[in-house]
């Protein structure tokens, strides 16, 4: 349905993706991508000089994007905890990606935004509904990449 070969075939010859990927001398870059179930840590230094830990490649440029803007950030690890109704009515926290005070927004990474992701997010909107939370996506990331490279002009 998703692509041109049926994940059997894989299966089959190699178990798991994650398997198959370094038969081909490829690191599976994501838990979601059949990758190991272990957190990464990637270890960011912000433009300020602070180092932060990243779980994801995502979060990382998505932060060189921001310094590279002259954009002051937080990231998870330096944010408190937001509490939230799920959908079951049960509480829940959720620790977003970046906040930019200067703006007054959220932002959260993902490389793929699950199905089960999509409800989280869209609990947490129903129980803060002047907060504004933005999801960076691949394309939209990759749009913003693009955009630090070669500025817009105003008139573009």
């Amino acid at each position: 349905r998703l692509g041109k070969y049926s994940t059997n075939a894989y299966l089959r010859l190699f178990g798991t993706w994650a398997t198959a990927c370094e038969a081909a001398g490829l690191t599976p870059h994501s838990t979601h991508e059949g990758g190991y179930f272990k957190k990464q840590r990637i270890v960011y230094v912000k433009y300020s000089g602070i180092k932060v830990h990243f779980q994801s490649l995502y979060e990382a440029r998505f932060a060189k994007v921001l310094d590279s803007l002259g954009v002051t950030w937080q990231c998870h690890a330096e944010l408190p905890r937001i509490e939230y109704t799920q959908e079951n009515g049960k509480p829940a926290f959720y620790k977003p990606d970046f906040y930019v005070k200067k703006w007054n927004i959220y932002l959260d990474t993902k490389g793929w935004f699950s199905p089960h992701d999509q409800q989280k997010v869209a609990a947490i909107r129903a129980s803060h509904p002047t907060m504004t939370l933005i999801i960076v996506t691949k394309p939209l990331l990759e749009l913003y990449e693009r955009s630090v490279k070669q500025p817009m002009l105003p008139f573009q």
